[in-house]
Order: structure tokens, then sequence, then C-alpha cells
């Protein structure tokens, strides 16, 4: 909240975009879809629960490139990684004084860092975990976390971005 509270003002169609399609929905399924149609493997049942997944969300996909599009979202400096492992703990206290690993900063939306920093902190099982069963999102966090963002950067955000936060998880 604090990073983009710092520079929500920063014209984000100046900055390099350093990872360009990065958090694009749209065209992450686009590129699983052309995967999965030329793909020779026989299904498994970890492949098939994973297609009814996607299947079963795929009127999210677009919704915020859309709203983009249609002018009620604008593109802001963005960390492009605000996972856990890139934020600093201080030692003593265990708060967070800076997000490091400023290489992705570029202009997106804000909704991407938010959808990928609790992606990753609100899986206590961790985002490396490959036990599957033990992966959860914990809606207790993630409200903590949004309130939290909130208010330090509430007030540089417009109220359409403010109603897209929901689809940003």
């Amino acid at each position: 909240g604090r990073f983009h509270a710092l520079v929500h003002d920063l014209p984000g169609s100046q900055l390099h975009d350093t990872l360009e399609g990065f958090h694009v929905t749209p065209r992450y399924l686009e590129r699983y879809q052309m995967v999965k149609a030329q793909s020779v493997i026989s299904p498994c049942p970890e492949s098939e629960a994973c297609q009814r997944f996607v299947d079963q969300r795929l009127d999210l996909v677009p919704v915020l490139e859309n709203a983009l599009k249609a002018g009620r979202l604008q593109l802001r400096p963005i960390h492009g990684d605000p996972k856990v492992n890139n934020v600093m703990l201080c030692k003593t206290s265990g708060r967070a004084v800076a997000l490091v690993d400023l290489d992705t900063v570029k202009p997106g939306l804000l909704h991407y860092d938010l959808g990928d920093c609790l992606r990753s902190a609100c899986n206590p099982a961790g985002e490396e975990s490959t036990d599957l069963d033990a992966v959860h999102f914990d809606l207790e966090l993630a409200e903590a976390i949004l309130s939290g963002y909130l208010g330090v950067a509430g007030g540089v955000l417009s109220e359409a971005e403010r109603r897209y936060i929901t689809d940003a998880v």
C-alpha cells in the first residue's frame, strides 16, 4: 500500500514495460488453451481438475482488462512482483520495511499487484508447496492485508479501482 501511495502520481505511461503481458490473464488463458489443444498427452485426473477449475471461472478472465479498455481503470506504476519473498522485514519488529526486487516496476493495474500479493501471502502453505491438500486461501488474512492496504493507499484509489478489488483476488 505504501509503495502504491508513494508512486501513484507518477505517469505510468512513461514507464518502460519490463514484462510485457505479465499478469494479463486473457493472454495466459489463450496460451493455456493453445498448449492444451496441441497436447498429445492423455488427460489425467489432475489436468481434468485443472480444466474444470478454469472452466468455472472463464467469465472472470477478461474483467480487469475490459475495465481498462472501457476507461474505468487506468495504468499506474506497479511493483509487478509483490510476493511475500520480495518484502523486507525488520528483524526485531517483524514489520515490513521495504519492497525489494524493483526490476519489475512497470505500468499496470494496481489490481495485478493486489492479486499477486494476496495469492502469495494468503496461502499459509506457501507458493512453493507441492502438497495441494495444504494449499488454501486464508480469507481472514486477506481481509487483514486489504484493510492495511486500504488504510495506507485507499486515498489514492478511484471509486472504480475500489470496486474491482475483489476481481483482483
